[in-house]
């Protein structure tokens, strides 16, 4: 399978004008954001202690040894993108630049009748990227529109 579709995992097909109102549609329903069309994160899988290049390898916030992937998904439930595996040193921001999924991202086109662009939301280990990528509130703490809005995009995102 892998050599079959991989292709496809790391440089996905455009999205549609009628999949990104659709993605959207179903994301507002869900939290209320209307131009999200996908989620993007991180996921580190653990593996046993190389003998050889330890230190690449070694994921120091959940200290393992570990590869990393990324993965963005759509409210269909479909994979669009699956970039890695990476060192388990590297973080979700490298992935996300070194995986070229910006430029996927960039071809979304725009929500229909606005200038606004069709984005993916991501979790803080990632930062924002204007007409790209979502990333929640930092100061959730002292704005409680903020602190709703974060809790809103974290149930639909998981």
């Amino acid at each position: 399978m892998y050599f079959r579709f991989a292709h496809l995992m790391r440089h996905p097909p455009p999205l549609s004008q009628e999949q990104c109102a659709c993605f959207a549609s179903k994301c507002r329903a869900v939290c209320g954001h209307p131009i999200v069309v996908g989620f993007i994160d991180g996921t580190v899988r653990e593996i046993c202690r190389p003998s050889k290049l330890q230190g690449p390898m070694y994921n120091g916030k959940d200290r393992i040894h570990s590869l990393k992937y990324q993965a963005i998904n759509t409210p269909d439930g479909i994979i669009r993108h699956l970039g890695g595996p990476y060192p388990g040193s590297r973080h979700d921001q490298f992935m996300l630049r070194d995986s070229g999924i910006l430029d996927w991202i960039a071809t979304f086109p725009k929500q229909q009748g606005t200038d606004w662009p069709h984005v993916i939301y991501a979790d803080l280990g990632y930062s924002i990227v204007p007409g790209c990528i979502e990333v929640p509130y930092h100061d959730e703490a002292i704005n409680v529109v903020h602190a709703a809005y974060n809790n809103a995009m974290s149930s639909a995102r998981i």
